[in-house]
């Protein structure tokens, strides 16, 4: 229960202080930490460092704060606008389940493949691969990780699927 609890606030921590960095210009280390703090989470700084990390963010220039933080999009350091909304069901997008550590996850028919493909984009440590068919994706979940660290994994990076 205790591991559990911990993963929660864990992607809870790196769901808020993602929707920080995307919201705001935050160009010191120490303001994403009060930030996080005033929000409700207990943390250190090495432990943001380590989020910062996962989360793969990055400084780059701005006129006005010097260097801010960002998360790249697509490999690209550049901050790239996000949609303004991305209609899961675009993704084809049907339903998840899981039965141990698999991981079925059903699309309409054709979109399993692109789905698939998105997934293993983001490279997730939660999970060692995905094998797609038409409509439905059967990934494998690595040891130890629970199905709720893939999804919450899943809406940290495609915010939209919160809905499932």
């Amino acid at each position: 229960m205790y591991i559990y609890s911990c993963m929660k606030a864990k992607t809870d921590r790196l769901l808020v202080l993602k929707q920080i960095i995307e919201t705001q210009r935050i160009s010191k280390q120490e303001d994403l930490l009060h930030r996080l703090q005033n929000k409700g989470f207990e943390l250190t700084q090495a432990t943001l460092s380590r989020n910062l990390k996962q989360l793969k963010a990055v400084k780059i220039p701005d006129s006005e704060f010097g260097y801010v933080y960002s998360i790249p999009k697509n490999g690209s350091i550049l901050p790239v606008e996000k949609p303004k909304h991305l209609d899961y069901q675009s993704l084809g997008f049907k339903s998840i389940a899981n039965s141990g550590n698999m991981v079925v996850i059903r699309t309409k028919s054709g979109y399993a493949d692109r789905l698939s493909a998105i997934i293993d984009e983001f490279n997730f440590y939660e999970i060692l691969g995905t094998i797609a068919g038409s409509d439905t994706i059967f990934a494998v979940l690595r040891e130890g990780v629970r199905f709720q660290d893939f999804k919450n994994a899943l809406i940290l990076n495609i915010p939209e699927l919160r809905e499932i």
